[in-house]
């Protein structure tokens, strides 16, 4: 069956209410066929969909996506098999984890029978970093746009950073700089996206799990405070933060991406527990009642 049509039953099985229900979703990704399980289920409060790696949510009452992705794991099982991300040198077409997992939840998104924008808030994160500000501040994108998510006010702090120099920096963003650079002095005219090309992700890390923040993130709270942006807007776990990207799904990056995972197989397995456990009970009744019509013969 063609993907388009597995999206379609997925959206039919989403539409009346019921409580708990467990489904599979089966799916080619990269030459590499994947099979989950996910707990469903539709109340007048919200959908979800959730295998543990993946939790798909909208919220009726607050008229508002949730949710989120997880690395998948021996312990969490997710996936079949389990979802592991490619070496860098891989020859061919590269997986990883986080592409899978975006382009599965974002998929589901679309599925679920709600007319609206698919939003997700950019929190995503290492232990130590919080992604997209490091890609930003060295004049790259943030991690979500990459699957054809876009965000009004971070496009123009992106625009607006591309010609900022060091003699623009404010007292406080020259401090926070110079935490790692230390005593190096930059020409005014530098910008400040040359001067954090020059750090990278690993020696950052390495520095951000000392300090017990990410230092990309000060910087650009700082350059969007510059921009009249309040700390809380540029805070990206703040409930009012700027950090909101819509999927636009006319983006060619959207459209490679939802091509590249073809949905290949549906199936509603039960409510409350697996077709396969509903099986076992049924044939150990089944022995059962033979052996008591044999003992009474």
């Amino acid at each position: 069956m063609a993907d388009a049509a597995i999206v379609e039953q997925i959206r039919e099985f989403l539409i009346p209410m019921f409580e708990t229900k467990t489904c599979t979703i089966k799916f080619m990704y990269n030459g590499k066929m994947y099979t989950t399980r996910f707990t469903a289920s539709h109340t007048a409060d919200r959908i979800q969909l959730n295998n543990n790696c993946v939790n798909v949510s909208y919220d009726f009452v607050r008229s508002e996506w949730k949710g989120g992705i997880l690395v998948d794991s021996e312990e969490r099982a997710c996936f079949v098999p389990i979802l592991m991300t490619d070496a860098r040198n891989k020859v061919g077409k590269r997986t990883t984890a986080a592409d899978v997992l975006q382009i599965l939840k974002s998929k589901l998104c679309l599925a679920c029978p709600v007319e609206m924008p698919v939003v997700i808030i950019d929190q995503a994160n290492t232990p130590t970093m919080m992604i997209s500000p490091f890609h930003i501040l060295r004049g790259g994108d943030a991690f979500y746009e990459k699957y054809g998510y876009s965000c009004e006010a971070m496009n123009e702090l992106k625009e607006s950073l591309q010609g900022f120099r060091w003699s623009e920096c404010s007292p406080e963003m020259k401090t926070v700089v110079q935490e790692f650079t230390k005593e190096r002095v930059f020409s005014p005219e530098t910008r400040l996206i040359d001067i954090m090309k020059g750090v990278s992700w690993e020696q950052e890390s390495e520095f951000s799990g000392a300090r017990g923040s990410c230092w990309s993130s000060d910087v650009l709270e700082l350059y969007g405070m510059k921009k009249d942006y309040t700390k809380e807007q540029m805070d990206q776990f703040s409930p009012v933060t700027i950090w909101k990207y819509t999927l636009q799904q006319e983006d060619p990056r959207w459209v490679a991406a939802k091509e590249s995972m073809v949905f290949t197989e549906f199936q509603v397995v039960g409510s409350g527990g697996s077709r396969i456990r509903r099986s076992r009970r049924r044939r150990r009744l089944l022995r059962r009642n033979r052996k008591t019509r044999a003992r009474k013969q």
